[in-house]
């Protein structure tokens, strides 16, 4: 066994090289640190333009509903033209928005300027997958667990350091920093790709349909208003306007009768419905992504404002969970068994719910730092695993669609996430909202668990 996994690692290294992955790593970061390196920069924005928190907040929506939509676009458009094409086209918008961000005269400016940027960073996740899938399959390769631990582990790590980066930045030059960021991060990026990241190959095209067809532009338009619609309705779970609810279910039937009759489809809702595992996979990504988003910035807020500690030891008692996130994401890469890891990091989030409600109960700083230490620990074991059910349950034509929208299941996971906070805190950030969120999160681990358990048709990775 350890001869294998010796001689598994060293192929990993001589196919994925420095350079490669450097590359690769850069560019998927650039989605997650943007998601969370704005929320240092509202307040003085609001300042300085002189807008309301409700304008300020289009800038998390804007690049949240952009990168929702246009993750498995960017997929689609690899198909086409080649994954490493369109993450290099990913790269130049990504400048091109931290440019405007930079110089925008005023708040509609820098809601341009985030659609731009989730635009660009949408590009790599999925290509990245794709030229990994790729290299595999040219070398004839086992699975590159190491690799898709380490892509896993750099989002947990990029994700948890925006926040301090993004404070950093602002101290040190003021908010247009965490815009002007972006230049020259794409600037590195972009010749580590060309230098490092060989030329699309042929067999990742797909020239033999039409561009329009391809692209399936009425099956965008209706996923994207389905997914716009959710994640509006989602956002406002404290006060629900159900008509919303009708609207999303209307998007939904129409794209499913769309698609199916579709040569070239957006969504291919034939193959997902043939697909369980990868059903599965979503489903347990959306339930997971909740929990995760739930404890970052619910608990962060209920130690704030129920126990009064500054938001800078706030920060410090949150630590473990990302240290321990990233940690399990590195260290599971190279366990075989994904439905045991799965069940694990399931079992985990049950655990760090019964961890939550005795914080509740308890003046000590103690049972929350364990909880999250918990949680953060099922964060990055259930990341890696459920990436790797993505990639052993998606054809080569496939992959690099069906990881857009693995992200795009991260990002609808994340909305629940903000309607839960929003209903349990509705009357403050206090004990009697924090058990409900253990209860919450207890009753979407024993679901995890059993979606899990249930899931017999995971193989054991290669």
């Amino acid at each position: 066994m350890a001869t294998t996994d010796t001689a598994t690692a060293t192929t990993e290294k001589q196919l994925y090289g420095p350079g490669f992955m450097a590359a690769l790593l850069l560019g998927t970061t650039l989605n997650p640190i943007n998601s969370s390196i704005i929320a240092t920069a509202l307040v003085s924005i609001a300042t300085d333009f002189g807008v309301t928190a409700v304008q300020t907040a289009l800038l998390v929506s804007a690049l949240y509903l952009v990168s929702a939509v246009c993750q498995p676009l960017m997929g689609r458009l690899a198909i086409r033209y080649g994954a490493r094409t369109v993450f290099i086209a990913g790269l130049v918008l990504v400048a091109v928005g931290g440019a405007i961000g930079w110089t925008a005269p005023g708040i509609a400016w820098l809601v341009v300027s985030r659609a731009v940027l989730g635009l660009g960073t949408s590009a790599a996740y999925p290509t990245a997958m794709m030229m990994i899938h790729l290299r595999a399959v040219g070398a004839r390769a086992p699975m590159p667990n190491g690799v898709l631990s380490l892509m896993a582990a750099a989002g947990h790590i990029t994700a948890a350091v925006g926040l301090p980066i993004g404070g950093l930045l602002i101290t040190a030059f003021g908010w247009r920093a965490v815009f002007a960021i972006n230049v020259p991060l794409a600037l590195i990026a972009l010749p580590s790709t060309l230098l490092w990241v060989p030329r699309d190959g042929l067999d990742d095209r797909d020239q033999h349909i039409p561009a329009m067809k391809h692209l399936d532009p009425l099956g965008i338009l209706l996923f994207g208003g389905a997914v716009t619609a959710l994640l509006v309705f989602l956002n406002g779970m404290t006060h629900p306007q159900w008509w919303l609810a009708a609207v999303v279910g209307l998007f939904a039937v129409a794209l499913v009768l769309w698609e199916r009759r579709h040569a070239s489809p957006f969504l291919d809702v034939r193959m997902l419905a043939r697909n369980g595992s990868l059903q599965r996979t979503y489903l347990r990504l959306m339930l997971s992504f909740a929990v995760m988003y739930g404890v970052l910035y619910g608990v962060s807020q209920w130690l704030e404002q129920a126990r009064g500690i500054d938001p800078g030891l706030v920060g410090v008692l949150m630590l473990p969970m990302s240290v321990l996130s990233a940690t399990a994401s590195l260290v599971i890469g190279r366990w075989k068994w994904v439905r045991r890891v799965l069940a694990a990091c399931s079992a985990l989030i049950v655990a760090g719910a019964g961890l939550l409600w005795a914080a509740s109960a308890s003046n000590s700083l103690l049972w929350p730092v364990i909880a999250l230490s918990v949680f953060g620990t099922s964060m990055g074991l259930g990341n890696v695993a459920n990436q790797t059910m993505l990639y052993l349950k998606s054809s080569h034509e496939d992959l690099g669609t069906n990881s857009g929208f693995y992200r795009t299941a991260s990002y609808i996971g994340g909305f629940v996430a903000t309607g839960l906070i929003g209903a349990a805190f509705a009357g403050g950030a206090n004990d009697a909202g924090l058990l409900s969120f253990a209860g919450v999160f207890a009753i979407l681990g024993a679901a995890l668990v059993v979606l899990s358990l249930a899931d017999r048709g995971i193989p054991k990775s290669s």
